[in-house]
């Protein structure tokens, strides 16, 4: 359920207080990175850059969650995008909405998950896609903010992989 306090949002506003009694929360953050970005791609077919697009299940809210392209690294050199976004979802928003949506079909279906995808910043068109799994964290499993993603092109091929790191376990508590 969400609202416990002691979120990070919410331990630094004074007027909330720290206290762990159960009280509705009106804010929430999910903090996402892209940290690097492998492709193992023929170098006939390689982009000439690449850029990494977050889709985030509709919490973006009108966000533009995408990294700048970078031209591919050479042989097995990663680029690193070191980017990252923090997501501040207030209660009512759209963004909240797709949150509590997320969370729902999580538990119902089994599947929350937050899709990256590597595209030729050219064109747009898509080269591969990978979700982070949210899942475990609805059962109260630890959280595994950095994860290796396979990305896999339409053909369900491996065409590399991307290092992301998502932090949401206090926004789904």
């Amino acid at each position: 359920s969400y609202g416990r306090p002691g979120s990070a949002s919410s331990e630094r506003s004074p007027s909330r207080g720290s206290s762990r009694a159960e009280t509705p929360r009106d804010d929430a953050e999910i903090e996402i990175k892209i940290n690097e970005l492998r492709l193992q791609m023929g170098a006939r077919s390689a982009p000439r850059n690449v850029a990494v697009r977050v889709e985030a299940l509709g919490m973006e809210d009108g966000q533009r969650l995408e990294t700048r392209g970078m031209p591919p690294a050479g042989g097995n050199t990663p680029m690193r995008y070191n980017w990252s976004q923090t997501l501040t979802l207030s209660r009512g928003s759209a963004g909240w909405d797709a949150l509590t949506r997320g969370v729902g079909d999580g538990e119902s279906s089994g599947r929350f998950a937050i899709g990256f995808v590597a595209i030729d910043g050219s064109s747009g068109a898509t080269l591969g896609e990978a979700s982070f799994d949210l899942t475990p964290l609805l059962r109260n499993a630890a959280e595994r903010p950095t994860q290796q993603l396979q990305l896999f092109d339409s053909r369900q091929l491996a065409v590399g992989h991307v290092i992301a790191t998502v932090k949401a376990v206090e926004a789904i508590e």
